[in-house]
């Protein structure tokens, strides 16, 4: 199956691996969550409850197809280059009304079996 390339505008030929990129982006913050991420621990059938600490970091906006010629060319472009800089240098305050930055956090978390206190106090 073939697919057009978003940035070249060409038709990739059948077997041509698809690269998602992602052009477009924002910044997000995601509120505490108390008790919504269930946890089973070493091997219960009743389900504990962990909370969600929430944070602040990007979001996809927009993603899409390209040819990995497509995507080098792209990342080497000045707007991939813009996107780049944008998402490495922000380091301010997501809204006009806070005094203190909020620092990104990870996309994603891993909550491992072995940790046991549920106070995180890091």
């Amino acid at each position: 199956m073939s697919f057009r390339c978003y940035y070249t505008g060409k038709v990739a030929p059948a077997g041509t691996r698809a690269v998602k990129v992602i052009i477009e982006v924002r910044q997000k913050e995601y509120a505490f969550r108390a008790k919504a991420i269930p946890v089973r621990r070493g091997g219960r059938k009743k389900k504990q409850f962990r909370d969600d600490k929430g944070g602040a970091g990007w979001e996809r906006v927009r993603e899409v197809m390209m040819t990995p010629e497509g995507a080098r060319m792209f990342a080497e472009s000045a707007e991939g280059q813009t996107l780049l800089a944008q998402m490495e240098a922000w380091s301010g305050p997501m809204r006009a009304d806070e005094d203190a930055p909020i620092v990104p956090t990870k996309s994603r978390r891993s909550y491992s079996d072995d940790d046991d206190d549920d106070d995180d106090d890091e």
